[in-house]
């Protein structure tokens, strides 16, 4: 290294016990991402129909892809990290749960609908004819850091285009019934989530509450707020060994690896399970022969 590390906040030598229950638990996570991957995989072969397909497959891609970042973390003994990654995992679980309860492809078109607006709405702060890329060019002028041209950016990657793309989708005979029910709720909310359209919830809690889930919402999402604001920052990050002494633990600190593995593959299982039912219920016996050469290792936590 270049710069040399401070040891007493940042060990680059872990101890040798420490290290190798950390590999066993970055493995352990590994094999149950690997078990999931069968799932996925069992989905695209035998996917048939539309859009409609795309909310659910991609949003346990997104919940496999999270929790092997968790293995690459956790054998780094970077623990804390994972607890944000965590209630992003549990965000997800709550998505699919909702896509899957009921009115699941009007849902599914709801999603594609609201996301294409919120890139819509990305890419006309880029474009020179929009109230919105006017007002960030505002934004970017009183800035003394930036010197960009929106005007310049819109032209360079055809953002015009790209807009008249999305809203020409969005007149598809598939997706008029959830963009009509966009812009109708549009009239009477600033922000719009996907869950909001067809009298959904009107909050992460409120969907929680729907689910069924307000316990586990409050015990571990809402727990990991702190953790993705910012704001939990003392929390755990000291203590005090002797009367009027204060101790900052160090950073990687693996203290928390086995209990933080636990709740991801807990998360992780129920949805592997939601996600059987749902998508690929034919395959429960390959995936119970999948699962029971890892259960052992689960049980361990």
């Amino acid at each position: 290294m270049k710069i040399n590390p401070i040891p007493d906040v940042l060990p680059q030598a872990i101890d040798a016990s420490v290290q190798n229950e950390l590999n066993r638990l970055s493995e352990i996570v590994s094999e149950f991402t690997n078990l999931g991957m069968h799932l996925y995989a069992w989905d695209l072969e035998q996917a048939k129909g539309g859009e409609e397909n795309i909310p659910p497959l991609l949003l346990f891609r997104n919940i496999l892809e999270l929790l092997d970042s968790i293995a690459i973390l956790i054998r780094h003994s970077s623990t804390d990290p994972c607890k944000l990654i965590i209630r992003t995992i549990l965000e997800s679980k709550f998505y699919l749960d909702y896509l899957f309860k009921e009115l699941t492809y009007q849902r599914s078109m709801a999603y594609l609908v609201w996301h294409t607006h919120e890139e819509i709405n990305v890419l006309n702060k880029y474009s020179s004819d929009t109230a919105q890329g006017k007002a960030f060019q505002q934004t970017l002028d009183a800035d003394q850091r930036f010197n960009i041209n929106v005007s310049e950016l819109a032209k360079k990657f055809e953002i015009e285009k790209m807009i008249t793309s999305k809203m020409t989708m969005l007149g598809y005979p598939q997706f008029i019934d959830a963009e009509q029910e966009y812009q109708k709720v549009k009239k009477t909310r600033n922000h719009i989530f996907w869950y909001h359209l067809y009298n959904g919830p009107t909050s992460i809690k409120k969907l929680a509450e729907y689910l069924g889930e307000s316990a586990l919402y409050e015990m571990h999402y809402g727990g990991h707020s702190g953790s993705i604001h910012g704001t939990k920052v003392m929390h755990g990050l000291y203590n005090k060994p002797a009367e009027g002494m204060t101790e900052f633990v160090q950073i990687r600190y693996a203290r928390d690896a086995k209990s933080v593995v636990k709740e991801a593959l807990t998360f992780c299982l129920s949805t592997f399970n939601l996600y059987l039912e749902n998508r690929v219920p034919q395959k429960r016996p390959e995936y119970l022969s999948l699962y029971r050469l890892i259960r052992g290792d689960f049980l361990t936590l």
